[in-house]
């Protein structure tokens, strides 16, 4: 390919090295490749925390989302509770962040989608029956 100026020099793009474009596909591929194979390593991250006297243990995937709760001593139905509630509060705290990211920008601002994948909300046209939000609205003891 051929570049012709105003004043009418012809300068290729590619004469002192013609293999350029092929060496800068291959290392486009082969940042997706490292790009992907990093995404699935990280993915599959999770973090375990455990109390100092071993009575509680914290489950977390790589972006510090709660993923399981033990606590010795305690029934499963008081674990799945607290992961109820903080479900809920995740997903409550999420619309916030949506509402005040369309009122910033626009309802069809692009971080939207992002940020319904992020706190697990679905999209407004997919009726979901999980009234986790209202468990937050009707039980906070102080407000």
């Amino acid at each position: 390919m051929d570049i012709v100026y105003w004043w009418g020099v012809t300068m290729s793009l590619f004469e002192d090295d013609p293999n350029l474009i092929r060496r800068q596909e291959r290392q486009v591929r082969e940042q997706a490749e490292r790009a992907r194979a990093m995404r699935q390593r990280i993915e599959s991250v999770q973090g375990v925390g455990v109390s100092p006297d071993s009575s509680v243990e914290i489950i977390v995937d790589s972006a510090g989302t709660l993923l399981g709760i033990g606590i010795e001593g305690a029934p499963n139905e008081m674990c799945e509770a607290i992961m109820a509630a903080y479900a809920a509060a995740r997903r409550n705290a999420g619309e916030q962040v949506i509402a005040a990211s369309q009122e910033a920008f626009g309802p069809r601002y692009t971080g939207i989608e992002r940020m319904r994948s992020l706190y697990g909300i679905p999209e407004p046209d997919d009726p979901a029956e999980d009234d986790s939000t209202l468990l937050v609205r009707r039980r906070r003891p102080w407000g």
